[in-house]
């Protein structure tokens, strides 16, 4: 019975929820961010690494460039109190990313992936919020990740590419 289980899951497309089978052209791929993307960027090589990519730190060694061109992370005050004390916060995540084959071929487009999550706030209770808010972010950027996954395995190889 558990066999009959797997064996139509895997043929339905299912996979585990870490798992995305992702370009060969990702062999052996470089990240490609600032320093202000660290938490992101390590986060989407652990993933990666799990998925059978060796993530390499030179370019010239990279079978591809996974480049991270633009990540906006902030908070936006939707709510507010009658003495203008703020009740609710938006908290966003926007990342912008393409992936290029050790040529410079364009493998995948510059993509879009964003998340927003909503924080309720006690002005009594800063220092939870503020804990609660850093895990929120912790999370989205799980989430961000995930997405980029989810795109990346839809490269085109670079033969179709060009």
């Amino acid at each position: 019975m558990a066999l009959v289980i797997v064996v139509s899951m895997a043929g339905c497309g299912y996979h585990l929820r870490g798992s995305v089978e992702l370009p060969t052209e990702m062999a052996r791929t470089h990240i490609d961010g600032n320093a202000l993307q660290r938490k992101l960027t390590r986060e989407l090589a652990e993933r990666l690494r799990s998925n059978g990519v060796e993530v390499v730190k030179s370019k010239q060694a990279a079978t591809a460039q996974l480049r991270i061109l633009k990540m906006t992370s902030d908070r936006r005050t939707l709510t507010t109190g009658g003495k203008g004390d703020v009740q609710e916060y938006e908290l966003y995540t926007e990342v912008v990313f393409d992936l290029r084959d050790s040529q410079g071929v364009i493998l995948l487009e510059p993509q879009h992936v964003s998340v927003t999550r909503y924080l309720f706030f006690d002005p009594l209770k800063v220092r939870a919020k503020a804990g609660e808010m850093a895990e929120m972010r912790k999370k989205m950027n799980s989430a961000i990740v995930r997405q980029m996954l989810l795109r990346l395995r839809h490269a085109a190889p670079a033969k179709e590419a060009q």
